[in-house]
């Protein structure tokens, strides 16, 4: 019975202790560390965290009718795992093609069923996986960092958005499998095997991520994956810019004499016959069987001046992609295996680098108005402005906020809303739209307001429901 229970989690140190929460209505973990050693006394003849590796552990099996959104809802917030026995070196990369070499046995966060799974500002630290959701409706991972990890974010059957977080060492950053259409932003990934593996998936969207020395960057299989600018007619998405994303490696003909060097700890081989066949299937996009695309023209992406290929299939795909309006460095033509490519890259290269780099321009791009996130924009940044396709503004410049209310402060929001914003009036008119689009009663969870004056959009505001 959800009425006579909730949990609740804060500012707690977890030493070798995993906490497990199904069916019931919960608050966000927040503020918590939790460590472990995988070198515990064995259980049973199994070592103790590969019985039940994850830390944390959510799931929804019974829903009731009448139970609230935080049923459905489990948030890790501003909290650490880490397995302290500390990191695996790898000497010599060793693994099947696609498989991991499971340097790690315990596992952070894992979320079934739910149905949204929010983790932001969060640090994971020598693990076999740091997030892992399966069979839900929206799983964020925002502002965390993840270092000497087998797995960082691992999903299946849900809707995944990972943006402005961190992957450094981490053999496999991000894996999405039965995805829904979604989007990653300003990520990093740094040091991979594959930075980000795509199957049997809708749309993923990509914008303002650094791809720094992988062995393969973006690998779609029986997906799509769009690295330009989409845009479709119905607010906020028309305001939606992607591409501009950036792929570099370090030379590999530096190595080709002592792979066993190599600052990636992935591509590391002892064998140099083994290391010569990764270099020739390097690349930044990467398809391993038929059914895959990728979407670049105009993205004003930057591909790497120093992978074997800027795109590559594994087997021949009658396709030709449109590389137009992007850097393929370093002679502006595109490097392809087994697929076609044409268009007009850029050719100049000062210009290159100053049109691909990182999004400062508003005109052409500033921070994304997420759907379902908590403090996507700063209070006081200029809300970002519309774009039609010619690239040119259209619509009034807004200020945005973000306002956080408890649910008994919504039955006035109007007189809520005008103490906490000067410029609001009597007369104007207030809608609440859910963040997907369609007008809900209001729950806990997070909500697009539109204020309109005199008929006309005069303020847009994100808005986060508490328990």
């Amino acid at each position: 019975n959800w009425r006579l229970s909730s949990f609740a989690l804060q500012y707690t140190d977890l030493k070798n202790v995993s906490v497990s929460v199904a069916n019931v209505t919960s608050f966000p973990i927040l503020s918590c560390n939790f460590s472990v050693r995988r070198d515990l006394p064995s259980v049973n003849s199994a070592p103790q965290w590969l019985a039940d590796p994850y830390m944390v552990r959510a799931s929804t099996t019974v829903i009731p009718a009448d139970a609230p959104e935080s049923y459905h809802f489990i948030g890790v917030l501003n909290s650490t795992f880490i397995d302290s026995t500390g990191s695996v070196p790898v000497e010599s990369y060793q693994a099947p093609y696609g498989q991991s070499m499971r340097r790690y046995t315990a596992s952070a966060i894992q979320a079934q069923g739910m149905m949204r799974t929010d983790v932001t500002g969060c640090t994971f630290t020598n693990l076999n996986v740091g997030v892992a959701t399966s069979g839900g409706a929206y799983s964020t991972v925002n502002s965390s960092a993840f270092s000497e990890m087998d797995y960082g974010v691992f999903t299946r059957d849900d809707q995944p958005r990972i943006c402005k977080s961190t992957f450094l060492n981490v053999e496999y950053p991000a894996t999405v499998y039965n995805a829904q259409r979604a989007y990653h932003n300003d990520n990093i990934f740094a040091n991979a095997r594959i930075c980000f593996r795509i199957e049997n998936s809708a749309m993923q969207a990509f914008r303002n991520n650094e791809f720094s020395d992988y062995w393969k960057g973006i690998v779609v299989n029986t997906a799509v994956a769009a690295l330009t600018p989409l845009r479709e007619s119905e607010p906020p998405y028309e305001m939606e810019m992607y591409g501009r994303n950036r792929f570099d490696v370090p030379d590999p003909q530096t190595y080709v004499n002592a792979p066993y060097t190599h600052p990636n700890p992935f591509m590391r081989r002892v064998d140099i016959g083994l290391y010569n066949a990764d270099v020739a299937a390097m690349t930044d996009l990467g398809a391993d069987a038929a059914g895959g695309l990728f979407l670049v023209r105009c993205g004003m992406n930057r591909f790497g001046a120093l992978t074997t290929s800027h795109v590559a299939y594994l087997e021949p795909e009658p396709l030709a992609i449109d590389f137009s309006i992007n850097n393929c460095r370093p002679f502006a033509m595109v490097r392809s295996l087994n697929v076609g490519a044409y268009g007009a890259p850029l050719n100049i290269e000062a210009i290159a680098d100053e049109m691909c780099g990182p999004m400062l321009d508003e005109n052409q791009c500033s921070d994304q108005v997420w759907r379902d996130g908590r403090n996507e924009i700063p209070n006081g940044e200029t809300f970002k402005r519309r774009i039609d396709r010619n690239s040119s503004s259209t619509g009034p410049i807004e200020r945005a906020y973000n306002i956080a209310l408890s649910r008994s402060m919504i039955t006035d929001l109007p007189s809520t809303l005008r103490s906490a914003i000067a410029d609001v009036r009597t007369s104007d008119e207030i809608f609440i739209t859910g963040l997907l689009g369609n007008t809900t009663e209001v729950t806990i969870g997070t909500y697009a307001v539109e204020i309109r004056r005199n008929g006309s959009v005069h303020q847009h505001l994100l808005l986060l429901v508490t328990p």
